[in-house]
């Protein structure tokens, strides 16, 4: 199994393993993206797209019968290496969990900059509702309506943390 930088020929496996697990594809050209591949097949993929000083962190998905092997965490140890020191954002409701283990945290809305707010992840019928993480930022400041918990703070607590 190699983690490598997608190319323009891995698209349409991409587009597959994305709508298989409905998630976005809106604006994936726009994106500079690593696959997982073994033995000629894509079995994950995960992309940054950058905005401004800040990139947007999109797209991870492995298939179902390549999970539990870790290349969820080498393809996000790829991106996160390109991302280098810029902020890190990610929205999602479904992995959350992994990611605040890999050291993510809620973001507070004013902490997203508009150029992330600007990415397809966050226009049109993107969820509002959906969790905003972020790595690569001081800790936010303790306020009104805000929990701590585990060093970081929770403006609204998603389903997913309760877990």
């Amino acid at each position: 199994m190699t983690i490598r930088p997608r190319a323009d020929e891995d698209m349409a496996a991409v587009m597959d393993l994305l709508a298989a697990e409905n998630l976005p594809l809106d604006a994936l050209e726009a994106t500079e993206g690593w696959v997982a591949e073994e033995a000629g097949v894509i079995i994950g993929h995960v992309a940054l797209e950058a905005a401004g000083d800040a990139v947007l962190v999109r797209s991870l998905v492995v298939a179902p019968a390549s999970r539990g092997r870790g290349l969820g965490d080498r393809l996000m140890q790829a991106a996160e290496a390109a991302a280098g020191a810029r902020p890190r954002y990610l929205k999602t409701d479904t992995v959350g969990p992994w990611m605040v283990a890999r050291g993510y945290r809620l973001a507070r809305p004013d902490e997203i900059p508009a150029g992330i707010q600007a990415t397809s992840q966050f226009a049109g019928g993107a969820c509002a509702c959906t969790p905003v993480l972020v790595q690569g930022l001081p800790a936010a400041p303790r306020g009104p309506g805000f929990l701590a918990r585990g060093g970081w703070l929770i403006p609204a607590l998603p389903l997913w943390f309760l877990a």
